[in-house]
């Protein structure tokens, strides 16, 4: 198997990558990035014969504080990256697990 990792920062790609993994600099709030994303997963899987078997989605952010402390703002750009961006790149992918018997 092969593990794909999404990374923020460059520097997050380079320890990824020294740890066995494939890594991407990416921002899954961006959907050009997203799309990048998806023709490299897509890519690793023809170049190794290998089929999409589980998307583990671990994006996200939190912005400590009370409650009136807080913006509209920082609500909104938690949502972002927390669920919009990880629904949307799940549902990309999903065509990719659909051709895996016994994907997740």
């Amino acid at each position: 198997y092969v593990i794909l990792a999404v990374c923020q920062f460059e520097e997050e790609v380079v320890a990824r990558k020294n740890s066995g993994m494939e890594a991407i600099q990416g921002d899954l709030t961006d959907n050009s990035d997203v799309e990048k994303v998806v023709a490299c997963a897509e890519e690793l899987l023809e170049q190794k014969n290998l089929h999409l078997w589980a998307v583990v989605n671990s994006a996200g952010r939190i912005i400590p504080g009370m409650c009136d402390w807080l913006s509209l703002q920082n609500y909104e750009d938690t949502f972002r990256i927390n669920f919009f961006a990880l629904v949307n790149l799940t549902n990309k992918l999903i065509p990719l697990l659909k051709n895996c018997p016994g994907s997740r």
